[in-house]
């Protein structure tokens, strides 16, 4: 029965094209196997102060106990995983998350001045593909979170269903 599940397959590469080796191998390195990714750009830390929530997140329920779990985490041994951010124009805060909002959500409840973040430049359309890439993965966003994003995908950047299909590494059924 899971023979036929393809997950999503492709991953964040698929979204943001090949890079080179190095940054690869060392982004690679600091992400679980499920997600690592070909991104551009090196880790460096931001203060939270700087990074505004995305607005391209899937995820609408953010449960109390399980940020408080995943600070405690943090405040043990760090932030594990750096966050994905990109910059912005014209807005209070230099930077919005793309993907990681969980653990910057929990790194500000845990104290950090600053988050590891990943920065990088990528249009809306590949920011929300990005952000339900990256959530879909983990497995854990509600069908209707799921739905929600691709039907803005849809409708804020004209995807049809096969396109949708083919960037997200999914069956149209």
């Amino acid at each position: 029965m899971t023979a036929n599940k393809r997950g999503l397959g492709r991953g964040l590469s698929a979204l943001l094209g090949e890079q080179d080796e190095v940054n690869a191998a060392q982004i690679a390195a600091q992400a679980p196997a499920a997600e690592s990714a070909i991104i551009a750009g090196s880790t460096q830390p931001i203060s939270v102060n700087a990074i505004q929530a995305g607005k391209f997140q899937p995820r609408t329920i953010f449960r109390d106990d399980e940020l408080a779990e995943l600070s405690a985490s943090i405040k043990k041994n760090g932030v594990v995983q750096p966050i994905i951010v990109r910059k912005i124009a014209n807005a209070n805060v230099p930077y919005e998350i793309v993907a990681g909002e969980r653990r910057f959500r929990a790194s500000k409840l845990a104290g950090l001045a600053a988050i590891p973040a990943i920065v990088i430049d990528v249009d809306d359309k590949q920011a929300l593909e990005i952000a339900l890439v990256e959530n879909i993965q983990r497995r854990d966003l509600a069908a209707t979170e799921v739905a929600k994003g691709y039907q803005r995908l849809m409708n804020e950047f004209s995807y049809t269903q096969e396109e949708l299909a083919e960037v997200l590494g999914k069956s149209r059924s």
